[in-house]
C-alpha cells in the first residue's frame, strides 16, 4: 500500500534535513514524499539528491508565493498518490518503524480510517550550529483504544506527524480549510471524527519539536509565535460549524463545541473565584489569629 507522506516548508533550511532523514529512515519500502516549498527561499539541488531513488515516488512542489500551511497540505495532496496519507511537519520525525506500523494496524483494523499514535515532546534551541534538545517528555495521546470526536473538543491532542488516515476520509470531509491561517488541522480532525473511526496506536513513534518563546523566527511554532491568534481562531472555528453553511454539513458539531468551550470559561472563572475565596478565607484567618493571639499575648506582657 503506498503511503504519501506530506512536507511543507518555508525558509526552514536547518531543520529539513531532519525531515529528509526521517522519511528516508522508515524500514517501509512504498513510500511516496511529496514536498511543497510555500513561497520559501530556494532549496539547494544537493538536497534532492538520491531522493528519486531511495523512495517509490518523490515529488517537489515550489509555490513561488506563499499561499498558506492548509492551502499547501491541499495543493501537495492534490499531486499524490498514496491510498494512506501523513503529514510530516518539516521540523518533526519519525521512529524508523512509525509507517510500518502504522500500516500494519489499519489493515488489521478496518473500520478504521485513520490512526494516531503517542509521540515525544520536545523543546529545542539553536547553539554553535547545531539543534539542542533542551527538554524532552513523552505524551501518551489516550488511554482507550479509540479516539473519539468528544476528546478534541476542546482542544486538538495530537500533533499532524501522529497522524496517519486513509485518503478516500481526506476526499470526503473535502481537506483542508483554506481560510484558517492556524488551527486548520484541528477544523480537520474535528470533521474527521465526526465522520469516521480513529484507532489509538499506543507506542511512541513520533517527535514533535517546538522552539523557546523567545524565538519569534521563521523556526518557531505557530502554536508558540502565534498564540493569540490561535485563541482568536479556536472562536472562529466554533462559529463556523453554528452560522456557516459548514453547520448543514455537520448538524450538531457547533453546539457541541459552543458547549464545551462554555463549560472551559465556566471552569476558568470556578477556579478564579476559589482562588479569591481561598485568599479570602486566609486573610480572614490570619486577622483573627492577630486579633485573638495578639491580645492575649499583649495581656501577658
Amino acid at each position: 500500500m503506498l503511503v504519501s507522506i506530506i512536507t511543507r516548508t518555508k525558509d526552514r533550511l536547518k531543520v529539513l534535513d531532519r525531515a529528509k532523514s526521517s522519511v528516508l529512515g522508515q524500514d517501509y519500502e512504498n513510500i511516496e514524499w511529496v514536498l511543497i516549498n510555500d513561497g520559501g527561499e530556494d532549496i539547494p539541488s544537493t538536497f534532492f539528491s538520491g531522493l528519486e531513488s531511495s523512495l517509490a515516488s518523490f515529488v517537489y512542489i515550489n509555490v513561488p508565493k506563499s499561499i498558506g500551511m492548509e492551502a499547501a497540505s491541499n495543493k501537495a495532496i492534490s499531486r499524490s498518490n498514496g491510498e494512506l496519507i501523513l503529514i510530516h511537519d518539516d521540523d518533526d520525525d519519525l521512529n524508523p518503524k512509525a509507517i510500518s506500523e502504522m500500516v500494519t494496524f489499519l489493515e488489521n483494523n478496518s473500520v478504521l480510517s485513520g490512526v494516531i499514535t503517542n509521540y515525544n515532546y520536545k523543546e529545542e534551541c539553536f547553539s554553535d550550529g547545531e539543534w539542542v534538545t533542551v527538554s524532552e517528555s513523552e505524551v501518551k495521546t489516550l488511554s482507550s483504544d479509540c479516539l473519539l470526536l468528544i476528546d478534541i473538543l476542546k482542544n486538538n491532542i495530537f500533533p499532524p506527524i501522529s497522524f496517519m488516515f486513509y485518503r478516500r476520509a481526506y476526499d470526503t470531509i473535502r481537506g483542508y480549510d483554506e481560510r484558517l491561517s492556524v488551527l486548520g488541522d484541528w477544523d480537520f480532525n474535528l470533521r474527521f471524527l465526526y465522520c469516521f473511526r480513529v484507532g489509538h496506536l499506543d507506542k511512541n513513534l513520533a517527535n514533535y519539536y517546538v522552539r523557546s518563546l523567545n524565538d519569534l523566527s521563521s523556526y518557531s511554532n505557530s502554536v508558540v509565535k502565534d498564540r493569540c491568534k490561535h485563541l482568536r481562531s479556536h472562536e472562529v472555528v466554533i462559529n463556523k460549524y453554528i452560522s456557516e453553511p459548514a453547520s448543514y454539513d455537520f448538524p450538531g458539531l457547533g453546539g457541541a463545541l459552543l458547549l464545551e468551550y462554555r463549560n472551559k470559561e465556566q471552569v476558568s472563572l470556578l477556579a478564579e473565584v476559589s482562588k479569591n475565596s481561598i485568599s479570602a478565607i486566609l486573610s480572614f484567618l490570619s486577622k483573627l489569629w492577630s486579633k485573638v493571639y495578639g491580645k492575649r499575648f499583649k495581656n501577658i506582657r
